[in-house]
């Protein structure tokens, strides 16, 4: 199976490129903009004994002429992982536009006429940000803020245009709360870990929010399940994430006692309001996805946190 992954740069792409890249009859290419910065897949060649990843690079002309020749690598299916404005500071409307909308329109089309047979587009779980009742494929998504916005506008252009294009399939997957190694550092759980290990002072909330964070190398095998099913898949859209919830505060506990720190005064709890309208209760219904992978998608958190304390500690050696 011939994978073309779009934005395997990123924290989770350039996970998923290595790991699908170590899996029998898979042969991953990764498609990466002239210029853009590719540390994360040097970093990680280590972690999944991935030497042999091939890297093709393009320019923004490519996308606009649609000229990426997948059909000469016989591609078979495209990942789409590039996005805009996860981050805080990642504030740009228009840049945040083309990259969530534009971007992945462009490559849905290139894949069609590419002859590609699926086309897997990632959304993101903060298309639902503003919704505090459980959350599954069929809630009604009315985000404010510009990423939400943006990636759940991309997502339904998708599907407007999926009946345009006859040659490509096309799946979106929504991503829940994904964390590990090289996850942006300003992200939840670095920030907590690195606070406790330097005794760094960091405002929080209370802390009382519930949400459910999914490690990066579950994650990594659910979409391996996926694609091997892909041909067999009654709909065209899932959530993926773990359906444990925990507050932040505990998830702070576990860091704690992983680490044997003394330094929970660093963390000054409630020195920060929670932003308006923020949901404390996050709740994911992950029946879909249960029923058609077969599959128990229950985690024990701490696995992935300890393996993240060790990847910080090692550092500091």
């Amino acid at each position: 199976m011939n994978i073309a992954i779009f934005g395997a740069n990123g924290f989770i792409g350039s996970h998923l490129s290595h790991y699908l890249n170590t899996k029998k009859n898979f042969n991953v290419y990764c498609f990466i903009r002239e210029k853009s910065d590719i540390s994360r897949i040097e970093k990680l060649k280590r972690k999944y004994r991935s030497y042999n990843l091939k890297i093709l690079r393009y320019k923004d002309e490519n996308l606009e002429k649609e000229d990426l020749n997948l059909n000469k690598l016989n591609i078979d299916i495209v990942l789409n992982l590039i996005s805009y404005g996860v981050l805080y500071n990642e504030n740009n409307e228009d840049k945040a536009k083309y990259i969530n909308i534009e971007i992945p329109k462009k490559i849905f089309k290139i894949s069609n006429n590419n002859n590609v047979k699926h086309f897997i587009h990632f959304g993101s779980s903060q298309e639902y940000e503003n919704l505090s009742d459980q959350i599954n494929e069929l809630s009604i998504r009315y985000p404010t803020r510009i990423y939400g916005r943006t990636k759940a506008a991309g997502c339904d252009i998708l599907l407007e245009h999926e009946s345009l294009y006859k040659n490509t399939n096309l799946l979106i997957i929504r991503p829940f709360s994904v964390f590990g190694e090289l996850e942006n550092e300003n992200k939840l759980l670095p920030s907590l870990i690195k606070s406790l290990i330097n005794n760094t002072a960091l405002k929080l909330t209370k802390g009382y929010q519930e949400r459910n964070y999914l490690y990066i190398n579950d994650f990594n095998k659910i979409i391996l399940r996926i694609l091997k099913k892909i041909d067999y898949l009654k709909f065209n859209n899932y959530n993926i994430g773990s359906i444990n919830n925990i507050t932040i505060i505990k998830i702070a506990k576990i860091i704690e006692n992983l680490l044997n720190s003394k330094n929970y005064d660093c963390l000054l709890w409630g020195s920060l309001k929670y932003r308006n309208s923020e949901i404390l209760t996050f709740k994911n219904d992950l029946s879909r996805l249960q029923k058609e992978l077969k599959i128990n998608l229950s985690y024990d958190i701490r696995i992935g946190i300890k393996k993240l304390i060790n990847s910080y500690l090692k550092d500091q050696c």
